[in-house]
């Protein structure tokens, strides 16, 4: 017949059955790495030996820069008290103009505080040519080291029974009343108290002894204190 289907040619028809040769190869993982130990705790023994060094070396160098400082702190001071006893001799000597007299007392105040005690000392023996360079020495301190100032001088004033002579009293209340002295007060009035009273008495170095304040010193000394206390 014309129109029938030829069949497919018998080579190209597939089995109905397939087969699969293959191999497969079991293997074994291989066994797990073991876990490292923790680390050992340390003891604090150890901690401490091993800073050992460290610290005795931070120790020594301490130790050896507080020694150097303290020698080159007392050789400062040495030298401090050799330049101040220089300039003492030349201020207190027998025949020094106003001048130099300004020039030693001045130096002697850039000190500072190791200056006042002898300053002071200074200003019990003073005349009239050391005696205005002396008080601005010590205004001069006071202004950053008040109360090394104020403490010698005021007890210089609340002890009219002391061996000082009225000038020192004089120049006490002087300085006194030019820096900063909390204290000085009480001080101020109660010596005024005492030339008022007739009470007060000053020392004469001629006769070793203390005669009653004179009219004119007793002026001077109010005329001062008046200043003195206006500051307060």
């Amino acid at each position: 017949m014309a129109n029938s289907v030829a069949d497919p040619p018998a080579s190209s028809i597939l089995p109905s059955t397939l087969h699969v040769d293959a191999n497969v190869a079991l293997t074994t993982p291989p066994p797990p790495a073991p876990k490292p130990d923790p680390p050992k705790k340390k003891h604090p023994i150890e901690y401490l030996q091993a800073l050992t060094p460290l610290i005795i070396a931070a120790v020594g160098w301490f130790v050896t820069d507080a020694v150097r400082s303290g020698f080159e702190r007392q050789r400062l001071q040495l030298s401090n008290v050799t330049e101040m006893r220089d300039l003492l001799v030349k201020l207190v000597g027998p025949s020094v103009t106003l001048q130099d007299a300004q020039a030693a007392a001045s130096t002697l105040s850039a000190f500072g505080e190791p200056a006042v005690p002898p300053l002071v000392t200074a200003l019990a023996g003073a005349d009239d040519v050391r005696t205005p360079p002396i008080e601005d020495a010590l205004r001069a301190i006071g202004l950053n080291h008040a109360q090394a100032v104020c403490d010698p001088l005021l007890r210089i004033i609340g002890r009219p029974t002391g061996r000082f002579t009225w000038l020192l009293h004089r120049s006490a209340i002087r300085v006194v009343g030019d820096i900063d002295c909390p204290k000085a007060g009480p001080v101020l009035q109660g010596f005024k108290n005492a030339i008022a009273n007739g009470t007060l008495k000053t020392y004469d170095p001629a006769n070793d002894d203390w005669i009653v304040v004179p009219p004119e010193a007793a002026q001077l000394l109010n005329a001062d204190l008046d200043r003195a206390m206006a500051q307060r």
